[in-house]
Protein backbone atom coordinates (compact mmCIF):
# COMPACT_ATOMS: atom_id res chain seq x y z
CA UNK A 1 0.00 0.00 0.00
CA UNK A 2 3.33 2.52 1.01
CA UNK A 3 3.05 4.78 -1.77
CA UNK A 4 -0.53 5.66 -2.07
CA UNK A 5 -0.87 5.98 0.94
CA UNK A 6 0.13 9.97 0.59
CA UNK A 7 -1.46 9.98 -3.40
CA UNK A 8 -4.83 11.31 -3.85
CA UNK A 9 -7.77 9.20 -4.97
CA UNK A 10 -7.53 8.96 -8.95
CA UNK A 11 -11.52 8.19 -8.92
CA UNK A 12 -13.51 9.89 -6.56
CA UNK A 13 -16.18 8.00 -4.04
CA UNK A 14 -19.26 9.51 -3.67
CA UNK A 15 -19.36 13.12 -2.68
CA UNK A 16 -23.27 13.74 -2.33
CA UNK A 17 -24.71 12.51 0.90
CA UNK A 18 -27.23 9.91 -0.52
CA UNK A 19 -30.90 11.03 1.18
CA UNK A 20 -31.44 7.99 3.58
CA UNK A 21 -29.32 5.54 2.20
CA UNK A 22 -26.45 2.90 3.07
CA UNK A 23 -23.63 4.30 2.49
CA UNK A 24 -21.58 1.14 1.02
CA UNK A 25 -24.48 1.10 -1.72
CA UNK A 26 -23.96 4.80 -2.10
CA UNK A 27 -20.10 3.85 -2.80
CA UNK A 28 -21.14 1.37 -5.35
CA UNK A 29 -24.03 3.14 -7.14
CA UNK A 30 -22.15 6.82 -6.98
CA UNK A 31 -18.23 6.06 -7.55
CA UNK A 32 -17.39 9.28 -9.53
CA UNK A 33 -18.55 12.65 -9.27
CA UNK A 34 -17.49 15.73 -11.07
CA UNK A 35 -14.95 16.81 -8.45
CA UNK A 36 -14.44 13.92 -6.92
CA UNK A 37 -13.88 12.92 -3.63
CA UNK A 38 -9.91 13.05 -2.93
CA UNK A 39 -9.53 15.42 -5.91
CA UNK A 40 -11.11 19.02 -5.41
CA UNK A 41 -13.41 18.82 -2.53
CA UNK A 42 -17.13 20.35 -3.82
CA UNK A 43 -18.06 24.05 -1.77
CA UNK A 44 -21.64 23.56 -3.51
CA UNK A 45 -25.27 21.82 -2.06
CA UNK A 46 -25.21 18.10 -1.79
CA UNK A 47 -28.09 16.58 -3.83
CA UNK A 48 -29.61 20.09 -3.23
CA UNK A 49 -30.19 19.22 0.66
CA UNK A 50 -27.13 19.32 2.36
CA UNK A 51 -24.64 22.10 1.89
CA UNK A 52 -22.13 20.88 3.61
CA UNK A 53 -18.62 20.50 2.39
CA UNK A 54 -16.42 17.22 2.76
CA UNK A 55 -13.80 17.99 5.68
CA UNK A 56 -10.20 17.28 4.54
CA UNK A 57 -8.00 15.28 7.06
CA UNK A 58 -5.69 13.76 4.33
CA UNK A 59 -2.53 16.00 4.62
CA UNK A 60 -2.28 15.50 8.40
CA UNK A 61 -0.81 12.27 10.60
CA UNK A 62 -2.79 9.69 11.35
CA UNK A 63 -3.21 10.35 14.93
CA UNK A 64 -3.53 13.97 14.15
CA UNK A 65 -6.46 13.18 11.69
CA UNK A 66 -8.07 10.67 13.99
CA UNK A 67 -8.40 13.11 16.73
CA UNK A 68 -10.06 15.67 14.34
CA UNK A 69 -12.26 13.32 12.86
CA UNK A 70 -13.72 12.28 16.31
CA UNK A 71 -14.02 15.66 17.73
CA UNK A 72 -15.97 16.13 14.60
CA UNK A 73 -18.57 13.08 15.00
CA UNK A 74 -19.00 13.90 18.79
CA UNK A 75 -19.89 17.34 17.82
CA UNK A 76 -22.19 16.59 14.70
CA UNK A 77 -23.52 13.02 14.98
CA UNK A 78 -27.14 12.52 14.95
CA UNK A 79 -27.66 9.87 17.58
CA UNK A 80 -25.26 10.85 20.81
CA UNK A 81 -28.09 11.54 23.45
CA UNK A 82 -30.53 8.87 21.68
CA UNK A 83 -28.18 6.11 21.74
CA UNK A 84 -26.14 6.76 24.96
CA UNK A 85 -22.37 7.32 23.13
CA UNK A 86 -19.35 7.18 25.13
CA UNK A 87 -17.13 9.27 22.94
CA UNK A 88 -14.30 9.64 25.90
CA UNK A 89 -14.82 5.68 26.34
CA UNK A 90 -14.50 4.81 22.30
CA UNK A 91 -11.21 7.78 22.28
CA UNK A 92 -8.96 6.17 24.81
CA UNK A 93 -9.83 2.56 23.54
CA UNK A 94 -9.17 2.79 19.76
CA UNK A 95 -6.48 6.07 20.02
CA UNK A 96 -3.77 4.26 21.03
CA UNK A 97 -3.97 2.02 18.76
CA UNK A 98 -3.72 4.65 15.71
CA UNK A 99 -1.19 6.31 17.41
CA UNK A 100 1.13 2.60 17.63
CA UNK A 101 0.08 2.49 14.17
CA UNK A 102 1.67 5.58 13.38
CA UNK A 103 4.37 4.95 15.06
CA UNK A 104 5.18 1.89 13.47
CA UNK A 105 4.31 3.16 10.43
CA UNK A 106 2.07 -0.20 9.38
CA UNK A 107 -0.95 0.88 7.45
CA UNK A 108 -2.92 -2.51 8.11
CA UNK A 109 -2.74 -1.32 11.67
CA UNK A 110 -3.92 1.86 10.88
CA UNK A 111 -7.03 0.33 8.68
CA UNK A 112 -7.72 -2.06 11.15
CA UNK A 113 -8.26 0.20 13.83
CA UNK A 114 -10.52 2.76 11.76
CA UNK A 115 -12.68 0.00 11.55
CA UNK A 116 -12.61 -1.46 14.69
CA UNK A 117 -13.79 2.75 15.48
CA UNK A 118 -17.09 2.56 13.04
CA UNK A 119 -18.09 -1.02 14.42
CA UNK A 120 -17.91 -0.06 17.64
CA UNK A 121 -20.50 2.67 17.22
CA UNK A 122 -23.32 0.04 16.01
CA UNK A 123 -24.70 2.24 13.45
CA UNK A 124 -25.07 1.18 10.06
CA UNK A 125 -25.45 4.84 8.25
CA UNK A 126 -21.51 4.86 10.15
CA UNK A 127 -19.20 3.85 7.67
CA UNK A 128 -15.53 3.58 6.34
CA UNK A 129 -15.52 3.74 2.47
CA UNK A 130 -12.91 3.48 -0.13
CA UNK A 131 -12.18 3.87 -4.18
CA UNK A 132 -12.63 0.17 -4.79
CA UNK A 133 -11.99 1.25 -8.29
CA UNK A 134 -8.66 1.95 -8.11
CA UNK A 135 -7.42 -1.52 -7.61
CA UNK A 136 -4.19 -1.10 -5.28
CA UNK A 137 -6.32 0.72 -2.78
CA UNK A 138 -9.30 -1.99 -2.71
CA UNK A 139 -6.15 -5.19 -3.42
CA UNK A 140 -5.06 -3.57 0.00
CA UNK A 141 -8.53 -3.51 1.77
CA UNK A 142 -9.03 -7.56 0.28
CA UNK A 143 -5.36 -8.95 1.70
CA UNK A 144 -5.96 -7.40 5.18
CA UNK A 145 -9.91 -9.08 5.52
CA UNK A 146 -8.45 -12.09 3.51
CA UNK A 147 -5.40 -12.36 6.17
CA UNK A 148 -7.70 -11.94 9.09
CA UNK A 149 -11.37 -14.15 7.53
CA UNK A 150 -9.84 -15.90 4.57
CA UNK A 151 -10.03 -19.26 6.29
CA UNK A 152 -13.24 -21.26 7.07
CA UNK A 153 -14.27 -24.38 9.55
CA UNK A 154 -17.08 -25.20 6.68
CA UNK A 155 -19.67 -24.79 8.16
CA UNK A 156 -22.89 -21.71 9.27
CA UNK A 157 -24.30 -22.10 12.92
CA UNK A 158 -27.22 -20.31 13.39
CA UNK A 159 -29.03 -19.85 16.57
CA UNK A 160 -32.83 -21.52 16.84
CA UNK A 161 -35.70 -20.42 18.28
CA UNK A 162 -34.96 -22.33 21.20
CA UNK A 163 -31.71 -21.17 22.05
CA UNK A 164 -30.37 -23.76 20.86
CA UNK A 165 -27.12 -23.29 18.45
CA UNK A 166 -26.62 -25.97 15.32
CA UNK A 167 -24.84 -26.19 12.17
CA UNK A 168 -27.23 -25.14 9.40
CA UNK A 169 -24.82 -26.13 6.64
CA UNK A 170 -22.18 -28.60 6.71
CA UNK A 171 -19.73 -27.74 3.33
CA UNK A 172 -18.60 -30.69 1.21
CA UNK A 173 -15.30 -31.53 2.02
CA UNK A 174 -14.58 -28.49 4.63
CA UNK A 175 -13.46 -29.06 8.17
CA UNK A 176 -15.97 -29.51 9.67
CA UNK A 177 -17.34 -32.32 7.20
CA UNK A 178 -13.91 -33.82 7.50
CA UNK A 179 -14.64 -33.58 11.33
CA UNK A 180 -17.44 -35.79 11.51
CA UNK A 181 -20.11 -32.83 11.94
CA UNK A 182 -23.92 -33.14 10.35
CA UNK A 183 -25.62 -30.53 9.41
CA UNK A 184 -28.26 -30.06 11.91
CA UNK A 185 -25.79 -31.02 14.42
CA UNK A 186 -26.05 -29.08 17.93
CA UNK A 187 -22.53 -27.00 18.37
CA UNK A 188 -22.17 -26.96 22.07
CA UNK A 189 -18.55 -25.41 22.81
CA UNK A 190 -16.50 -23.05 20.85
CA UNK A 191 -12.92 -22.91 21.28
CA UNK A 192 -13.21 -23.99 25.29
CA UNK A 193 -16.08 -21.57 25.98
CA UNK A 194 -19.39 -22.25 25.98
CA UNK A 195 -20.73 -21.87 22.40
CA UNK A 196 -23.01 -18.38 23.41
CA UNK A 197 -20.13 -17.05 25.19
CA UNK A 198 -17.93 -17.04 22.27
CA UNK A 199 -20.27 -15.66 19.95
CA UNK A 200 -20.83 -12.78 22.59
CA UNK A 201 -16.48 -12.57 22.24
CA UNK A 202 -16.43 -12.79 18.66
CA UNK A 203 -14.90 -9.33 16.84
CA UNK A 204 -17.34 -7.00 14.40
CA UNK A 205 -13.83 -6.05 13.55
CA UNK A 206 -14.05 -7.63 9.71
CA UNK A 207 -17.85 -6.80 9.63
CA UNK A 208 -19.62 -6.31 5.74
CA UNK A 209 -22.86 -6.96 3.85
CA UNK A 210 -21.35 -8.75 1.11
CA UNK A 211 -19.04 -11.50 0.66
CA UNK A 212 -15.41 -10.66 -0.07
CA UNK A 213 -15.56 -10.79 -4.33
CA UNK A 214 -18.70 -10.34 -4.73
CA UNK A 215 -18.24 -6.74 -6.46
CA UNK A 216 -15.58 -5.04 -8.09
CA UNK A 217 -11.71 -5.66 -6.35
CA UNK A 218 -13.37 -7.47 -3.85
CA UNK A 219 -14.94 -4.46 -2.33
CA UNK A 220 -15.90 -5.03 1.77
CA UNK A 221 -17.09 -2.55 3.29
CA UNK A 222 -17.51 -1.96 7.02
CA UNK A 223 -20.70 -3.05 8.26
CA UNK A 224 -22.06 -2.31 11.78
CA UNK A 225 -24.88 -3.47 12.51
CA UNK A 226 -27.28 -1.69 14.78
CA UNK A 227 -29.61 -4.16 16.40
CA UNK A 228 -28.54 -6.78 19.27
CA UNK A 229 -29.87 -9.20 16.59
CA UNK A 230 -27.47 -7.33 13.83
CA UNK A 231 -24.54 -7.86 15.93
CA UNK A 232 -25.54 -11.59 16.39
CA UNK A 233 -25.94 -12.14 12.91
CA UNK A 234 -22.53 -11.16 12.35
CA UNK A 235 -21.04 -12.81 14.71
CA UNK A 236 -22.11 -16.00 13.35
CA UNK A 237 -20.92 -14.95 10.21
CA UNK A 238 -17.26 -14.36 11.95
CA UNK A 239 -17.32 -17.05 14.30
CA UNK A 240 -16.49 -19.75 11.88
CA UNK A 241 -13.99 -17.67 9.89
CA UNK A 242 -10.19 -16.87 10.94
CA UNK A 243 -7.06 -16.76 9.56
CA UNK A 244 -5.74 -19.77 7.69
CA UNK A 245 -5.11 -22.38 9.35
CA UNK A 246 -5.87 -21.17 12.56
CA UNK A 247 -7.06 -24.23 14.91
CA UNK A 248 -10.40 -24.19 16.78
CA UNK A 249 -11.48 -26.81 19.19
CA UNK A 250 -15.10 -27.82 19.06
CA UNK A 251 -17.79 -30.01 20.59
CA UNK A 252 -20.57 -31.05 18.69
CA UNK A 253 -23.56 -33.39 19.18
CA UNK A 254 -24.72 -34.83 15.71
CA UNK A 255 -28.50 -35.24 15.31
CA UNK A 256 -29.70 -38.64 16.68
CA UNK A 257 -26.77 -39.22 18.93
CA UNK A 258 -26.49 -38.73 22.42
CA UNK A 259 -22.95 -38.74 22.19
CA UNK A 260 -20.79 -34.96 22.13
CA UNK A 261 -17.86 -35.19 20.10
CA UNK A 262 -14.73 -32.72 20.47
CA UNK A 263 -12.05 -32.35 17.79
CA UNK A 264 -10.12 -29.47 15.92
CA UNK A 265 -10.86 -27.97 13.04
CA UNK A 266 -8.29 -25.89 11.05
CA UNK A 267 -9.36 -22.94 8.83
CA UNK A 268 -8.66 -23.51 5.03
CA UNK A 269 -9.61 -21.12 2.07
CA UNK A 270 -13.55 -21.72 1.00
CA UNK A 271 -13.31 -18.82 -1.90
CA UNK A 272 -15.69 -17.14 0.88
CA UNK A 273 -18.47 -20.26 0.95
CA UNK A 274 -19.96 -19.39 4.09
CA UNK A 275 -20.00 -15.53 3.42
CA UNK A 276 -21.69 -15.78 0.04
CA UNK A 277 -24.35 -17.93 1.75
CA UNK A 278 -25.08 -15.09 4.85
CA UNK A 279 -24.52 -12.31 2.70
CA UNK A 280 -27.76 -9.44 3.31
CA UNK A 281 -27.07 -8.33 -0.54
CA UNK A 282 -27.03 -10.83 -2.61
CA UNK A 283 -29.57 -9.28 -6.16
CA UNK A 284 -27.59 -9.02 -9.68
CA UNK A 285 -28.87 -5.75 -10.10
CA UNK A 286 -26.67 -3.67 -7.01
CA UNK A 287 -26.46 -0.74 -9.07
CA UNK A 288 -29.99 -0.08 -9.01
CA UNK A 289 -29.20 3.09 -6.78
CA UNK A 290 -27.88 4.74 -10.30
CA UNK A 291 -30.77 2.81 -12.27
CA UNK A 292 -34.50 3.70 -11.49
CA UNK A 293 -35.55 1.04 -13.89
CA UNK A 294 -33.88 -1.65 -11.90
CA UNK A 295 -35.08 -0.59 -8.87
CA UNK A 296 -38.11 -2.07 -9.24
CA UNK A 297 -39.26 -5.00 -10.76
CA UNK A 298 -42.46 -6.72 -11.34
CA UNK A 299 -44.01 -10.39 -12.86
CA UNK A 300 -46.89 -12.69 -12.39
CA UNK A 301 -45.84 -15.45 -10.10
CA UNK A 302 -47.22 -18.80 -10.81
CA UNK A 303 -50.58 -19.34 -8.69
CA UNK A 304 -51.22 -16.29 -10.19
CA UNK A 305 -49.34 -13.93 -7.60
CA UNK A 306 -48.12 -10.68 -8.13
CA UNK A 307 -44.88 -10.15 -7.17
CA UNK A 308 -43.13 -6.87 -6.91
CA UNK A 309 -39.14 -6.60 -5.69
CA UNK A 310 -38.43 -2.84 -4.27
CA UNK A 311 -34.39 -2.96 -3.97
CA UNK A 312 -34.54 0.85 -3.46
CA UNK A 313 -36.29 4.63 -3.48
CA UNK A 314 -33.68 5.84 -6.01
CA UNK A 315 -33.54 9.35 -5.23
CA UNK A 316 -33.88 11.33 -8.10
CA UNK A 317 -32.99 15.40 -7.88
CA UNK A 318 -35.37 18.10 -8.60
CA UNK A 319 -38.37 16.25 -9.89
CA UNK A 320 -41.43 15.95 -7.93
CA UNK A 321 -42.56 12.75 -6.87
CA UNK A 322 -44.70 11.51 -9.51
CA UNK A 323 -42.87 12.04 -12.16
CA UNK A 324 -39.95 10.30 -10.71
CA UNK A 325 -39.04 7.36 -12.67
CA UNK A 326 -39.18 5.11 -9.37
CA UNK A 327 -42.85 6.41 -8.60
CA UNK A 328 -43.65 5.54 -12.61
CA UNK A 329 -42.29 2.14 -12.35
CA UNK A 330 -44.00 1.03 -9.20
CA UNK A 331 -47.16 2.54 -10.93
CA UNK A 332 -46.87 0.79 -14.02
CA UNK A 333 -46.10 -2.58 -11.75
CA UNK A 334 -49.50 -1.90 -10.10
CA UNK A 335 -51.28 -1.06 -12.75
CA UNK A 336 -50.03 -4.08 -14.82
CA UNK A 337 -51.15 -6.58 -11.82
CA UNK A 338 -54.67 -4.97 -12.28
CA UNK A 339 -54.72 -5.12 -16.02
CA UNK A 340 -54.72 -8.95 -15.56
CA UNK A 341 -57.07 -9.12 -12.68
CA UNK A 342 -54.17 -10.12 -10.38
CA UNK A 343 -56.11 -10.08 -6.74
CA UNK A 344 -52.58 -11.15 -4.58
CA UNK A 345 -49.68 -9.19 -4.02
CA UNK A 346 -46.20 -10.09 -2.33
CA UNK A 347 -44.42 -6.90 -1.92
CA UNK A 348 -40.39 -8.01 -1.28
CA UNK A 349 -38.43 -5.35 0.01
CA UNK A 350 -35.91 -7.45 2.14
CA UNK A 351 -32.07 -6.04 1.41
CA UNK A 352 -33.78 -2.72 0.20
CA UNK A 353 -30.91 -0.18 1.19
CA UNK A 354 -32.98 2.95 1.00
CA UNK A 355 -32.87 5.72 -0.63
CA UNK A 356 -36.46 8.59 -1.28
CA UNK A 357 -38.43 8.90 2.25
CA UNK A 358 -40.90 10.43 0.05
CA UNK A 359 -40.79 7.53 -2.35
CA UNK A 360 -41.42 5.01 0.78
CA UNK A 361 -43.96 7.19 2.11
CA UNK A 362 -45.99 7.04 -1.68
CA UNK A 363 -45.21 3.56 -2.36
CA UNK A 364 -47.68 2.01 0.35
CA UNK A 365 -50.14 4.50 -0.66
CA UNK A 366 -50.72 2.54 -3.54
CA UNK A 367 -52.59 -0.09 -1.35
CA UNK A 368 -54.87 2.33 0.73
CA UNK A 369 -57.43 5.06 0.48
CA UNK A 370 -55.95 6.31 4.15
CA UNK A 371 -54.12 9.25 4.51
CA UNK A 372 -51.30 9.45 7.07
CA UNK A 373 -48.17 10.90 8.71
CA UNK A 374 -45.49 9.34 7.34
CA UNK A 375 -42.05 11.02 8.39
CA UNK A 376 -40.26 14.38 9.38
CA UNK A 377 -36.48 14.81 8.87
CA UNK A 378 -33.96 17.24 10.05
CA UNK A 379 -30.19 17.36 9.13
CA UNK A 380 -27.60 18.75 11.05
CA UNK A 381 -25.95 22.25 9.96
CA UNK A 382 -22.76 23.47 11.04
CA UNK A 383 -23.80 27.34 9.95
CA UNK A 384 -26.31 27.05 13.42
CA UNK A 385 -25.25 23.65 14.61
CA UNK A 386 -28.41 22.92 14.87
CA UNK A 387 -30.84 19.92 13.57
CA UNK A 388 -32.38 22.04 10.90
CA UNK A 389 -35.53 21.25 8.83
CA UNK A 390 -34.22 23.40 6.13
CA UNK A 391 -37.69 25.29 5.55
CA UNK A 392 -39.54 22.02 4.69
CA UNK A 393 -37.07 20.37 2.16
CA UNK A 394 -37.15 17.08 4.39
CA UNK A 395 -40.37 16.66 4.88
CA UNK A 396 -43.34 16.30 6.52
CA UNK A 397 -44.13 13.25 4.42
CA UNK A 398 -47.45 11.27 4.41
CA UNK A 399 -48.49 8.19 3.52
CA UNK A 400 -51.95 8.70 1.07
CA UNK A 401 -53.60 7.71 -2.02
CA UNK A 402 -51.80 7.47 -4.94
CA UNK A 403 -52.64 7.73 -9.04
CA UNK A 404 -53.24 3.96 -8.83
CA UNK A 405 -54.57 1.36 -6.28
CA UNK A 406 -54.23 -2.07 -5.33
CA UNK A 407 -57.15 -3.89 -3.52
CA UNK A 408 -56.57 -7.23 -3.15
CA UNK A 409 -54.13 -9.20 -0.65
CA UNK A 410 -50.90 -7.99 0.32
CA UNK A 411 -48.11 -9.67 1.32
CA UNK A 412 -45.00 -8.06 2.75
CA UNK A 413 -41.37 -9.27 3.26
CA UNK A 414 -38.97 -8.07 5.06
CA UNK A 415 -35.38 -9.04 6.55
CA UNK A 416 -32.51 -7.54 8.85
CA UNK A 417 -31.34 -6.22 5.71
CA UNK A 418 -34.29 -3.75 4.94
CA UNK A 419 -32.45 -0.59 5.79
CA UNK A 420 -33.23 3.08 6.03
CA UNK A 421 -36.10 4.56 3.18
CA UNK A 422 -36.77 0.85 3.30
CA UNK A 423 -37.82 0.42 6.76
CA UNK A 424 -39.81 3.52 6.38
CA UNK A 425 -41.51 1.73 3.52
CA UNK A 426 -41.81 -1.28 5.69
CA UNK A 427 -43.62 0.94 8.21
CA UNK A 428 -46.02 2.02 6.15
CA UNK A 429 -47.12 -1.52 5.65
CA UNK A 430 -47.23 -2.18 9.12
CA UNK A 431 -49.61 0.70 9.46
CA UNK A 432 -51.96 -0.96 6.40
CA UNK A 433 -51.71 -4.46 8.15
CA UNK A 434 -53.48 -2.81 11.28
CA UNK A 435 -55.73 -1.25 9.42
CA UNK A 436 -56.95 -3.94 6.93
CA UNK A 437 -55.98 -6.70 9.49
CA UNK A 438 -56.15 -9.95 7.19
CA UNK A 439 -55.61 -7.98 3.66
CA UNK A 440 -52.21 -6.92 4.23
CA UNK A 441 -49.24 -8.61 6.65
CA UNK A 442 -45.85 -8.10 6.82
CA UNK A 443 -43.14 -11.67 7.13
CA UNK A 444 -39.80 -11.97 8.38
CA UNK A 445 -37.52 -14.83 9.45
CA UNK A 446 -34.85 -13.64 11.23
CA UNK A 447 -36.05 -10.07 13.10
CA UNK A 448 -36.56 -6.62 12.83
CA UNK A 449 -35.24 -4.76 9.97
CA UNK A 450 -32.00 -2.80 10.17
CA UNK A 451 -32.70 -0.09 12.66
CA UNK A 452 -31.05 2.74 10.93
CA UNK A 453 -32.23 5.69 9.24
CA UNK A 454 -30.08 8.43 8.09
CA UNK A 455 -27.46 10.24 5.57
CA UNK A 456 -24.34 10.85 5.97
CA UNK A 457 -21.63 13.62 5.91
CA UNK A 458 -18.14 12.36 5.03
CA UNK A 459 -14.34 12.85 6.61
CA UNK A 460 -10.96 12.73 4.18
CA UNK A 461 -9.03 10.88 5.82
CA UNK A 462 -5.20 9.84 5.35
CA UNK A 463 -4.60 6.94 3.31
CA UNK A 464 -7.51 7.41 0.64
CA UNK A 465 -10.33 6.59 3.32
CA UNK A 466 -13.39 7.97 4.10
CA UNK A 467 -15.24 8.09 7.15
CA UNK A 468 -19.30 8.59 6.52
CA UNK A 469 -21.41 9.01 10.19
CA UNK A 470 -24.80 9.98 10.32
CA UNK A 471 -26.50 13.50 10.22
CA UNK A 472 -30.18 12.84 9.68
CA UNK A 473 -33.01 12.18 12.05
CA UNK A 474 -36.29 10.44 11.06
CA UNK A 475 -39.24 12.09 13.57
CA UNK A 476 -42.89 10.54 14.12
CA UNK A 477 -46.00 13.06 14.45
CA UNK A 478 -44.86 14.13 17.54
CA UNK A 479 -41.39 14.39 17.14
CA UNK A 480 -40.05 11.42 18.38
CA UNK A 481 -37.18 10.06 16.70
CA UNK A 482 -38.19 6.97 14.17
CA UNK A 483 -37.00 3.63 13.47
CA UNK A 484 -33.71 4.01 14.74
CA UNK A 485 -31.88 1.24 17.32
CA UNK A 486 -31.55 2.62 21.20
CA UNK A 487 -30.60 0.62 23.98
CA UNK A 488 -33.28 -0.78 26.25
CA UNK A 489 -33.08 -1.20 29.87
CA UNK A 490 -30.83 -4.12 29.71
CA UNK A 491 -28.41 -1.84 27.43
CA UNK A 492 -29.16 -3.92 24.25
CA UNK A 493 -29.76 -2.22 21.23
CA UNK A 494 -33.01 -2.81 19.54
CA UNK A 495 -35.19 -0.65 16.88
CA UNK A 496 -36.35 -1.17 12.98
CA UNK A 497 -40.04 -2.43 12.19
CA UNK A 498 -41.10 -5.78 13.56
CA UNK A 499 -43.16 -8.41 11.21
CA UNK A 500 -46.86 -8.65 11.91
CA UNK A 501 -45.45 -12.81 11.48
CA UNK A 502 -42.05 -13.92 12.19
CA UNK A 503 -40.99 -16.99 10.85
CA UNK A 504 -39.67 -19.66 13.50
CA UNK A 505 -36.55 -20.26 13.03
CA UNK A 506 -36.73 -24.27 13.74
CA UNK A 507 -33.99 -26.95 12.62
CA UNK A 508 -35.71 -27.63 9.61
CA UNK A 509 -36.02 -23.94 8.38
CA UNK A 510 -32.62 -23.63 9.35
CA UNK A 511 -31.51 -26.39 7.03
CA UNK A 512 -33.43 -25.27 4.50
CA UNK A 513 -32.29 -21.56 4.48
CA UNK A 514 -28.20 -22.52 4.48
CA UNK A 515 -28.37 -26.12 3.07
CA UNK A 516 -30.70 -26.14 0.05
CA UNK A 517 -31.70 -22.45 -0.33
CA UNK A 518 -35.53 -22.53 0.18
CA UNK A 519 -37.27 -18.55 -0.41
CA UNK A 520 -38.80 -20.17 3.45
CA UNK A 521 -40.39 -16.16 3.34
CA UNK A 522 -41.58 -16.46 0.14
CA UNK A 523 -43.16 -19.66 0.80
CA UNK A 524 -45.17 -18.54 3.84
CA UNK A 525 -46.14 -16.01 1.77
CA UNK A 526 -47.40 -17.35 -1.13
CA UNK A 527 -49.41 -19.99 1.75
CA UNK A 528 -50.87 -17.30 3.32
CA UNK A 529 -52.05 -15.22 0.59
CA UNK A 530 -53.68 -18.85 -0.97
CA UNK A 531 -55.31 -19.44 2.53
Amino acid sequence: MGKFIKTLFVAGIMVAVQLCCNSSYALNFHPFTPHGLFGALPSGSINGFFPEPIIDLRNLGWTDAFDKMHATLQKEYAFTNYRNINWEELKQTIRPKILQAELNNNEIEYYTALREYIVALHETHTDLVYDYLNPEIANFVFQAVYHNIGGSYGLIVSKLDNGKFIASYVADGGAAQRAGIIAGAEIINWNNQPILSAINNTSLTWSSEYDLDGLPYHIYPVYAPSTQAGIQFQQLRLLVRASIKTPVNIVFQNPGSQTQITKTLIAQDDNQDTLKRTALYHDPDLDSHDDPSKAIKYQILPGDYGYIRVLSEVYEKDKGNREKIGYLTFKKAIDYLNQHGITKVIVDIRGNNGGDPELSCDFSGFFSHHSSFCTKLSAYQRATQKYDSLDGQLGPYYHGPQDSYFSGKVAVLTDIGTLCAGEILAAGFKELSALYPGRVRVFSIDSNTTGSISSQYMIAMPGNFGVEYSILRAYDENGNILIESKPDSSGKLEGGIAPDEKIPLTTENALDIYSYAKDIVLEKAESWLKN
